[in-house]
């Protein structure tokens, strides 16, 4: 097994927890397979050579153009979350603004690299200020 052999391997094994499988991000997919795709089995096995190319299709939508725009708002929160959220300018004013250019400058390649790695690979969403734990929780009990 040479390089390619284990190029392609690695390439296998890095799709397998790829985020474009998870169901959740399956927005265009789900929408295909409940608006779209026949219940009847027969009638099903007859579209069957116009729907798989329309759900290939679908996948390359959700994983091309509908997960990296959904994972926009996580990675610009990650990045503010490292970057931008330990200013003290009463006790560290020096520190605070010697800070600043180097933050600039990190900034888009963190928010890059997160979102990258969110869209790559399934990292959940992240908890909003205001939200519970559980978004189908409810408000707590009396």
């Amino acid at each position: 097994m040479g390089l390619r052999g284990l190029l392609i391997l690695a390439c296998c094994l890095l799709c397998t927890g790829c985020a474009a499988l998870k169901k959740e991000n399956q927005v265009v997919v789900k929408f295909f397979a409940e608006h779209v795709v026949p219940e009847n089995e027969t009638t099903r096995n007859y579209c069957l050579p116009v729907l798989a190319p329309v759900g290939l299709i679908a996948y390359t939508l959700d994983a091309v153009l509908v997960i990296p725009v959904m994972q926009l708002d996580d990675a610009a929160l990650d990045t503010r979350d490292a970057l931008w959220r330990h200013f003290d300018w009463d006790e560290e004013y020096v520190t605070s603004c010697a800070t600043i250019l180097p933050r600039a400058v990190l900034t888009p390649i963190v928010f890059f690299g997160d979102h990258l790695g969110r869209c790559l690979f399934p990292i959940g969403p992240r908890h909003r200020e205001g939200e519970p734990e559980d978004a189908n929780a409810g408000p707590a009990g009396p």
